[in-house]
C-alpha cells in the first residue's frame, strides 16, 4: 500500500497521485485537451477538496465549457463500508479472507486510481451503482457509445454536453477508453472477463470471490502498464 502524505485532500486526487501517478502517464493521451500545469482545488467541496486540472487555453472548446475540470477516481471500491459487506459472505472461506485482504489493500493504491471529470458527474453516477462497480460503469458507457439506452448522463444535469463532449473524444470506441484511461489494452479481458462481469450480481460468497479476483486481475494488468509507461517516461 502507498503512503500518501497529502491527507488534507482526496487520496484519489491528493497530490501524491498527481505527481507519481497521473502527470506522468496521462499527459501522453490528454495533453491536447487540458492543461496539467497548473493544478488547482478552489473550486471543490470544502469536505472533499480534489486537486484537478482544467481545458488548455489556446483551444476553443475551453471557451465553451471553462469550468470543465479532470481530477481521479477509485476505480474498484473496497472501502471499510464495502469490505464489511464482503465479510459477510467470506466469514467461512480462508481463500475470500486473503482475496478480500488483497483488496483492501489495493483500495488506496496507483493500481486503482484512474483520471475522470469531476464535471458531468460520471463518478457520482458509478458510485451510486451497487459496490461502485467499474465493470457495470463501462458496460454502461459501451451502451453510450453504442447509441443504447444507458445512464452515464443521469447525474451530469447542467454539464450533459460537457459530458458528451469530453466522451467525444474516445471515438465510441470503448478499447479506447480503457487503453487510455485504465492502461488496459487486452481486449480478450475486456471482452471476456470484465464487460461479461456486469450482468451479475454481488449476493453470495461465490460471485464475491470471483468478483475479488477480477478486481485483481485487473489491477495486475494495468499494473504492468503503469509499469512499462514509467520507465518509458
Amino acid at each position: 500500500m502507498e503512503y500518501f502524505k497529502d491527507i488534507k485532500h482526496d487520496i484519489d486526487s491528493c497530490m501524491d497521485v498527481w505527481e507519481g501517478l497521473y502527470k506522468k502517464i496521462y499527459p501522453q493521451f490528454f495533453d491536447t485537451y487540458f492543461d496539467f500545469s497548473i493544478i488547482k482545488d478552489v473550486e471543490t467541496n470544502s469536505k472533499c477538496k480534489r486537486w484537478y486540472i482544467k481545458l488548455r487555453r489556446d483551444i476553443d472548446i475551453s471557451n465553451k465549457f471553462p469550468k470543465f475540470k479532470m481530477a481521479g477516481d477509485c476505480i474498484f471500491n473496497f472501502n471499510d463500508k464495502k469490505v464489511e459487506r464482503f465479510n459477510k459472505w467470506i466469514n467461512k472461506s480462508v481463500k475470500g479472507k486473503i482475496l478480500l485482504k488483497k483488496c483492501a489493500e489495493k483500495h488506496h493504491s496507483f493500481e486503482n486510481f484512474a483520471f475522470m471529470p469531476i464535471t458531468g458527474g460520471m463518478n457520482n453516477q458509478k458510485g451510486r451503482q451497487a459496490f461502485d462497480r467499474p465493470d457495470i460503469h463501462i458496460f454502461e458507457l459501451k451502451k453510450f457509445f453504442n447509441s443504447e439506452e444507458n445512464i452515464i448522463l443521469s447525474s451530469a444535469r447542467n454539464n450533459k454536453e460537457a459530458l458528451e463532449w469530453y466522451l467525444s473524444i474516445f471515438e465510441k470506441n470503448i478499447y479506447k477508453y480503457c487503453s487510455w484511461i485504465y492502461l488496459i489494452e487486452n481486449r480478450n479481458f475486456i471482452d471476456k472477463e470484465f464487460l461479461p462481469f456486469a450482468n451479475k450480481k454481488i449476493e453470495n460468497e461465490d460471485s464475491a470471490i470471483q468478483y475479488m479476483n477480477l478486481a485483481i486481475k485487473f489491477w495486475n494488468l494495468r499494473k504492468n502498464s503503469i509499469d512499462n509507461y514509467l520507465k518509458s517516461n
